[in-house]
């Protein structure tokens, strides 16, 4: 707003006006009813100082290096009060790309360099900004460039401004689940229904779409730790518990070799709202043998997982759930595409899949014959849309009015949407006496 009215930018004091919501562009309305120009500079302490200037509190511009050196410049001597303390700001408030992060640092306020930030940090300065500001944020890098900013450095306690330095990354960007956020299983903050095939053309899961962020936020991807490469797809069953298929750590057992990450959307990107846990435990149904049979497993994660927009559990189903032929559920992954040179998609896919009948797919291929008596089968006998590798221990989501309960669990299936070859579910309802024990939920 000083800006509009000529000014190099605002100075480091603010008023309230008692006037409507405006902006700059009321500013320029003649039918919007505003304040005049005099009160608004001065409720707005509009400065023409330099960004590399000090704007005292007396109206003088001084060196922005004369700030905190123990000599009183100002008239008010204001360039040398807290001089140890840092203050956090949000501006530039953008609900697709994120607030940019803004630090008084010596009187100057400056934009965060993104490369300074890690994860940890980032949930520390959440909270001091929620706490002192009332803002909501989480970390996502801009490509921005910007010629200078503040250099942070954070311990488990508190951050420090670490000198200043180009941001050659981009400035942080930040949003964050609000303090307040619920953990409402089964429940979205995005409305988005997965398209049904027949209806309509649409891009891949096998034969899934792109989904939007948070639109299925109970989808936990299992990754490769010193590489991130996807490895598995699971299902956020508590703050502390993941459920996927027991398969997925038949070839490597170790903790170590995995970890998990839930709120993501674009794998390939830091969108600002991934949360990535450690493994502390493994446990696999007792009677667990090879996928064909009892394919199910939960995993303990070593630190809490915070719920927010992007990131909530899923219910388990009622013992009356029935695994109808017909009833049409939700997968979501990041499994491979399917066909060969195609790999893994960027972005989260989900695509709406039917429960067939068990002698449908008993009579499609002899291969259905080792189902389980605790599995189902679910696609499209004529292909085009199924999961595949890297989709198994991913849920099969089924919405009952606006709640979305777990159905299933991906397992297995014989290449990918072929025709009259659908995929393998394992059933939740056998199993849930023994997760709400395990997971003492």
């Amino acid at each position: 707003m000083c800006q509009s009215f000529g000014f190099q930018r605002g100075g480091n004091k603010s008023e309230m006006l008692n006037v409507p919501h405006w902006s700059e562009k009321c500013l320029r309305s003649s039918r919007c009813r505003k304040p005049d120009v005099d009160s608004c500079i001065h409720a707005l302490t509009c400065t023409r100082c330099t960004d590399e200037q000090f704007a005292c509190a007396s109206g003088e511009c001084i060196s922005a290096r004369k700030v905190c050196n123990t000599n009183i410049d100002c008239a008010t001597g204001d360039d040398e009060h807290d001089c140890d303390k840092i203050k956090w700001r949000i501006v530039n408030v953008d609900e697709r790309d994120g607030d940019q992060l803004e630090v008084r640092h010596r009187g100057l306020w400056k934009p965060v360099c993104a490369d300074s930030l890690s994860d940890p940090d980032i949930s520390l300065i959440c909270g001091v900004v929620n706490s002192s500001a009332g803002s909501e944020f989480v970390g996502v890098r801009s490509r921005d460039l910007m010629p200078l900013g503040w250099q942070i450095k954070c311990t488990q306690e508190k951050c420090v401004v670490d000198g200043q330095k180009k941001c050659t990354t981009g400035v942080a960007r930040l949003r964050c689940p609000s303090n307040d956020a619920e953990s409402t299983c089964g429940r979205r903050y995005v409305d988005m229904v997965a398209r049904d095939p027949r209806k309509q053309r649409y891009v891949r899961i096998v034969g899934g779409f792109d989904a939007l962020p948070a639109a299925f936020p109970w989808t936990a991807a299992i990754r490769i730790r010193h590489d991130h490469t996807h490895h598995c797809g699971a299902s956020v069953l508590s703050n502390k518990f993941i459920l996927t298929a027991a398969h997925c750590f038949d070839d490597e057992p170790s903790l170590e070799y995995y970890e998990v990450v839930v709120g993501d959307w674009d794998s390939t990107e830091k969108d600002g709202n991934e949360q990535t846990r450690n493994l502390s435990r493994i446990v696999k149904y007792p009677a667990y043998k090879d996928l064909f049979a009892d394919d199910i497993a939960l995993v303990e994660l070593d630190e809490d997982i915070r719920f927010g927009k992007y990131v909530q559990p899923i219910c388990l189903p009622p013992v009356e759930f029935d695994y109808e032929p017909g009833k049409k559920c939700v997968v979501s992954g990041w499994g491979s595409l399917g066909e060969i040179g195609e790999g893994y998609p960027k972005v989260l896919q989900a695509a709406t899949l039917p429960i067939l009948p068990r002698e449908k797919c008993v009579e499609s291929s002899s291969i259905y014959e080792s189902m389980s008596s605790s599995s189902f089968c679910a696609g499209y006998l004529t292909g085009g849309v199924d999961t595949c590798q890297g989709d198994s221990g991913g849920p099969f989501a089924c919405q009952i009015g606006d709640v979305y309960y777990l159905g299933g669990v991906i397992s297995w299936g014989e290449g990918c949407a072929l025709r009259g070859r659908p995929g393998i579910y394992t059933m939740l309802v056998p199993y849930i006496d023994w997760i709400k024990r395990m997971a003492k939920l």
